[in-house]
């Protein structure tokens, strides 16, 4: 998901802080669409005007056993791919038949080409094959349903699947020794955080590691006489002498192998093949990431251009393999959902509690709901008390040491960081505690005295401030760079617990969530483990730890079930952790007596005593209602663009009852004076609102400028937002608030956190390790209806299907990373085109060849592009559903999408971009029975802007009104609070901040190094 926050504490700043800048940059912007407008195109699923559009037909109905376990509704059908994206293909010793590792699929292949016969199973990640010696077996890479990448073997004819290496580890790359005794793999078992080269004997499975030292190695290659060894390492070929140890750079390049006589090295770099250093062919073609392969012939075998291909080494000739591959898919066929929600006008229970923490003498709870702070007493009529009553964002409470005060962090005339304030209880009077001018205090946490206040920036480094000295230090940054868990206080005050992830090698990005106790004044940290490996802390931002009062014990989540791990005064582990739940539960919190726990279960408020171990749940009564308007608006619409056709209307009459549109009448057919609300749009084009559907702005470090940032979206026209993942009960508690009004932003379709295998990388990703987390999981989120699920970079495929599957039957739409295995799980689509994936390279990165095109057009998968336009045309065109979105905070709020519309209609056209971001943006998230268009019976979301979209989508960003749920304002009165003299004069001191933090630290004010979520 995010952008390593250490590379982003300024970066995200400097977005934040200049959004608004943003506005006249692209309102005054010029420039001509070529191509002009397509006739409209209906996707080839979802739902469209509240009709189920039907899908491609095709032939040869897979066996049901074969392919996920999706429930009716579904749609079996086989699609015929006859190009690859990044396959691996070797030939068989005798040079018969050739092994094709095609979008996570095991095929063999007449060499002479033809039919492909796939010989794995669907539930494996199959890719590097490379055959046996003796041709009796193939081995190949394996993503295993462990959440690790394993060195796997499997007969030609598909029998005797067998997992050759085991445990905690990502072996990947497999090759054989001459001989076949062994395989040699490149793996992350070494435990140092290296990445290097080992063997196994197929006989005794016996490991060897064959390098040591600092390195990221891949790609082993071991000489026919087994005393040299190839490999990658910093994008260099080096030849590594097995009896002395001696290294030699063979130069730059990529996957080497061996000439068959073992006395030259063909490698790949910059589109050619070398033997040697010497160019075989020229630098035209687009080769996949895998070691040629010898015939006996002498012609190698390789693949690029979507082509199985066969060369000679003097590349004097050239041919390709003709092949064509089945791939049996189960498509879920959507069913709406009834969007209670969206139609409810009454009173609801509040289900968004978020931050709950106990006060010291544990008669109360401090928590934030509807974007205000409540307290709550433990054993009352469930009736909290309001501390705060504004717009400002606030989150993370937390309760002075006497329980006199609640402290919280917001961003109320900060400039657009997070500062810290807090509201007396018997006064309510609210002051401000701390302010660090351009730098946010995210989680803050007072010390047992009241003297510091420890936290963490926007950027992840946990810093502590001396409130009475007024000075900060910054103690530890993260081991990611991607943030820490709230920090929680030792007794004594020396000491700091936090949750961050270790990395687990030096080669790909994710770690394990571990328990970090962080020294203050040496400004050291230690890492300690909650189990053993793979054991997660189940993620940085709900789950803990806490540090239990009395020194002697730490609290947090782990296979999202609570968990309480004894400890010594130090923070290090003095016994194993014990379980104190069957169910999930979220942010612990401790007791005074350091016996009693208070977590959120599924939405309830418990404590749970851990001597007799009862339970009691908290009385909560707590109920709000969507912001609507009353009675009847009339837009008088110079000219109209319903979302659904190519042509404008004009002079018409948008007639909206409440928040829904009621009727579409030429102007005047009702008399003006019959409407509450009139709105003169005579000279404007109305349009529906505008659809971010991809967006990551739910948690309060990912943007330096929280309020703002939701502001600028809607005041840039966009309705709504599609989050593809944040955390639970804080996406909860902030679509309640912008339901509500007291938040001004968009709508907000959410998502509970990436669902991630046992390695993780951002904060809000969850550890899901096996089947049973995920169902645990799925019930976790079931009660807060949530709006999409998505299976993130790591997530094993058994996990993927339950994603898949409990989707399915909630009628929601459900993404991954993957185009494959995500299509064959039975998830609806991608977030991306193609972004980090675990492979290290992508079965998606274009859509050039012919199995991406065919999947995400005729495989009922939809796409949310960020960008890329020349790679979206194939797909639009070919009837796939294709939204857009911004990966926010990867780009400004608002403006970025804007951007990415005028990037795209230089390909797309603007008709088919200004859908994508429209009634696309609905059908993707299964609501266009409601939204993305306007016409009788949907909701009055929608925008008015000068000029015509169809015409020019620049013209998008001069908006004029925008309407949210039939409440109608202006960009100004959106953006009033941030724009005060007192707000901009703040804004101008937090710029000078950046810039000279900028100046001291460059390295932390580029853009993000691992961007792309």
């Amino acid at each position: 998901m995010h952008p390593p926050r250490s590379h982003r504490s300024m970066f995200a700043i400097s977005q934040s802080l200049l959004a608004i800048s943003a506005f006249f940059l692209l309102t005054g912007a010029k420039g001509q669409d070529p191509g002009g407008a397509s006739s409209p195109v209906a996707p080839s699923n979802g739902v469209y005007r509240g009709a189920t559009l039907a899908a491609p037909s095709f032939t040869g109905s897979p066996a049901a056993g074969r392919i996920n376990g999706l429930l009716d509704p579904v749609r079996e059908f086989t699609l015929t791919l006859t190009e690859g994206t990044n396959m691996a293909a070797a030939p068989s010793p005798d040079a018969t038949r050739i092994a094709l590792a095609l979008q996570g699929a095991l095929y063999v292949v007449p060499i002479s080409g033809g039919e492909a016969r796939r010989i794995s199973t669907w539930s494996m990640e199959v890719t590097h094959a490379v055959w046996s010696p003796d041709g009796s077996r193939i081995a190949f890479q394996n993503y295993d349903t462990e959440g690790n990448y394993h060195i796997w073997t499997i007969a030609p004819d598909g029998s005797n699947a067998t997992r050759v290496t085991t445990g905690p580890f990502d072996d990947r790359e497999p090759s054989w020794s001459a001989d076949g005794s062994r395989l040699i793999f490149s793996s992350d078992r070494s435990g140092d955080m290296q990445y290097k080269i080992w063997s196994i004997g197929i006989a005794d499975g016996q490991y060897q590691q064959l390098t040591t030292g600092a390195g990221a190695e891949s790609h082993p290659a071991l000489s026919p006489d087994g005393t040299k060894l190839l490999l990658v390492e910093n994008g260099g070929v080096v030849l590594v002498d097995l009896v002395t140890g001696a290294r030699t750079s063979r130069g730059a390049g990529s996957a080497p192998a061996w000439t068959p006589d073992g006395s030259g090295v063909i490698s790949q770099g910059g589109g050619s093949w070398s033997v040697n250093g010497v160019p075989v062919n020229a630098a035209s073609e687009d080769l996949f990431p895998f070691p040629a392969r010898f015939l006996p012939d002498g012609r190698f075998l390789y693949t690029g251009d979507g082509k199985i291909r066969l060369r000679t080494t003097t590349g004097e000739s050239v041919s390709d393999v003709p092949f064509s591959a089945q791939i049996a898919l189960r498509r879920p066929v959507f069913t709406p959902k009834a969007q209670h929600r969206l139609d409810d006008l009454d009173w609801r229970t509040v289900k968004g509690i978020s931050a709950p923490i106990l006060s010291p003498n544990g008669e109360k709870v401090a928590f934030v709901a509807l974007n205000d702070i409540w307290v709550l007493s433990i054993n009352g009529d469930g009736q909290p008390v309001r501390l705060t009553d504004t717009r400002d964002y606030k989150a993370s409470p937390g309760w002075s040491p006497d329980g006199s005060f609640v402290y919280f962090s917001t961003d109320r005339d900060s400039g657009g960081v997070l500062a810290v304030d807090k509201v007396e209880l018997s006064s309510r009077k609210r002051s401000r505690l701390v302010l660090l001018t351009g730098i946010s205090m995210a989680y803050p946490s007072l010390s047992p005295s009241g003297r510091q206040l420890a936290y963490w920036t926007g950027g992840g480094r946990v810093e502590v401030y001396d409130l009475a000295a007024r000075t900060s230090t910054v103690i530890v940054n993260p081991s990611l760079g991607t943030g820490v868990s709230r920090p929680s206080w030792s007794s004594d005050e020396r000491l700091l617990a936090v949750c961050d992830a270790e990395r687990v090698n030096n080669r790909f990005r994710e770690g394990y969530n571990k328990l970090r106790i962080i020294d203050i004044n040496n400004k050291t940290a230690v890492f300690h483990a909650v189990g053993p490996t793979p054991a997660s802390i189940s993620e940085r931002n709900e789950a803990g730890p806490v540090w239990s009062p009395d020194g002697r014990k730490m609290a947090f989540i782990m296979d999202s079930l609570l968990y309480v791990m004894p400890v010594n005064l130090d923070g290090s582990p003095s016994g194993p952790a014990a379980q104190l739940t069957t169910y999930a539960a979220d942010m612990p919190s401790w007791g005074p007596d350091s016996n009693t726990l208070l977590f959120m279960a599924s939405g309830h408020l418990r404590t749970l005593n851990l001597s007799s171990r009862a339970t009691h749940d908290i009385a909560l009564d707590m109920q709000y209602k969507q912001a609507t308007p009353a009675g009847i608006t009339i837009i008088h619409a110079g000219g109209l663009w319903d979302g659904v056709t190519a042509t404008l209307q004009y002079n018409k009459d948008i007639i909206i009852d409440k928040n829904r549109i009621i009727a579409i009448e030429p102007h005047g057919t009702r008399s003006a004076d019959t409407a509450n609300k009139y709105i003169d749009a005579s000279g404007l084009t109305v349009m529906p609102g505008l659809w971010d559907s991809h967006v990551h702005p739910l948690d309060v470090f990912n943007n330096q400028a929280y309020g703002l940032a939701w502001a600028e979206m809607l005041a840039w026209g966009v309705t709504s937002t599609l989050s593809m993942g944040g955390d639970l009960y804080q996406s909860v508690e902030v679509r309640e608030a912008l339901d509500a009004g007291v938040l001004v932003g968009p709508r907000a379709f959410i998502a509970p956190p990436l669902y991630d295998g046992s390695r993780v990388f951002y904060p809000s990703a969850r550890a899901v390790r096996n089947e049973q987390v995920a169902e645990l999981e799925m019930s976790r989120m079931k009660p807060f209806d949530v709006d999409l699920l998505k299976a993130y970079v790591r997530a094993p495929i058994p996990v993927m299907e339950i994603v898949a599957r409990t989707a399915h039957e909630l009628g929601l739409p459900s993404f991954s990373h993957f185009l494959s295995p995500g299509i064959q799980t039975g998830l609806l689509g991608t977030s991306h085109l193609s972004a980090t994936e675990r492979l290290g390279y992508s079965w998606s990165i274009s859509t050039r060849y012919q199995d991406v095109r065919e999947l995400r057009t005729h495989g009922l998968f939809n796409m949310v592009a960020t960008t890329g336009s020349s790679q979206n045309d194939p797909v639009v065109r070919g009837g796939g559903l294709v939204t857009m979105g911004t990966d926010f905070p990867l780009a400004p709020a608002g403006s970025g999408l804007h951007t990415i519309m005028r990037e795209e209609a230089t390909t797309l056209g603007a008709f088919e971009v200004l859908k994508t971001v429209t009634i696309n943006g609905a059908l993707n998230a299964r609501v266009g029975n409601e939204l993305g268009s306007i016409e009788p019976g949907k909701l009055a979301d929608l925008i008015a802007i000068r000029g015509n979209p169809l015409e020019n989508v620049a013209n998008v960003g001069n908006i004029v009104y925008v309407v949210k749920n039939g409440l109608a304002t202006t960009p100004e009165e959106i953006r009033a609070r941030f724009t005060t003299t007192r707000a901009l004069t703040q804004r101008a001191k937090a710029l000078d901040a950046f810039a000279k933090a900028c100046r001291k630290e460059p390295e932390w004010c580029h853009p993000p190094a691992m961007a792309g979520h």
